[in-house]
């Protein structure tokens, strides 16, 4: 856990680099991460990561982390707004499953699901 300049992430391992983050994913805002992380798996061993942040305005989204075994570094994949109407938590773990696996921290773009920054 990082805490810089009023906002703080959640990281699992190294970050690949520094705009790997959820503070850069989440648009620079400022949001505090909830308690749980929900783990998905592949073979038993942890692919990816799905957790919640909660912004000052009362809006959440979800990271989706990708897990690098062999440096153990990890990075944003995609991330999730929570908006009315939309079940984020079913797609955000099936983006975990689908995009995380075959996701190249520091090459691929992370994917944005709905108004996450603040307009």
């Amino acid at each position: 856990m990082l805490a810089a300049d009023g906002r703080t992430q959640v990281t699992f391992g190294k970050l690949t680099d520094r705009r790997a983050g959820a503070i850069m994913a989440l648009g620079g805002g400022f949001a505090d991460p909830h308690n749980t992380i929900e783990w998905r798996l592949h073979d038993g061993k942890p692919i990816a990561a799905i957790h919640r942040y909660f912004f000052d305005d009362q809006r959440q989204a979800l990271t989706i982390h990708k897990l690098n075994k062999d440096d153990r570094t990890s990075c944003i994949a995609a991330v999730v707004a929570v908006e009315r109407g939309h079940d984020a938590n079913v797609e955000a773990v099936k983006l975990a499953d689908t995009i995380v696996p075959a996701f190249r921290c520091g090459q691929d773009k992370p994917l944005t699901v709905g108004r996450v920054a603040s307009e």
